[in-house]
């Protein structure tokens, strides 16, 4: 079955690592595409990974999720915003906080894992930013 859609850039998904302050949050814009032959829902999913977390964490957390309609060969421009509590975690003394350190972001219509890529055949975009 072919892909319905397709994301075809994204705007602060670039190779320098965005700094943000504790408790600050993050804007990531990104444009999504489709490029099947009908007009379609996509449901675009926002995944957060602690890379340097000091305590067992998942290995990505779902931190949000869009359900856009685009017409055939339409291109829509959207963004998550990465709030301070989607980068929280819990201490082993049960306290929620947030770490400084690098964190990553996948965004797509699957979960970032090689499983779920081999069975969707679309792309995922790959972001960093480090919590100062």
């Amino acid at each position: 079955e072919p892909e319905v859609t397709d994301i075809i850039s994204a705007s602060s998904l670039n190779q320098n690592l965005s700094k943000v302050d504790k408790g600050k949050s993050l804007e990531v814009s990104f444009e999504i595409k489709n490029i099947g032959n009908y007009s379609s829902y996509e449901t675009v999913q926002l995944y957060i990974k602690d890379v340097e977390t000091s305590v067992t964490a998942p290995r990505w957390q779902l931190s949000g999720v869009s359900v856009v309609y685009l017409k055939q060969g339409e291109t829509k421009h959207l963004n998550f915003v990465i709030k301070p509590e989607m980068m929280e975690i819990v201490d082993y003394d049960g306290n929620k906080t947030i770490e400084a350190g690098t964190f990553e972001f996948y965004i797509g219509g699957s979960q970032p894992d090689n499983r779920s890529l081999e069975l969707t055949k679309t792309k995922i975009l790959k972001g960093k930013f480090e919590i100062i």
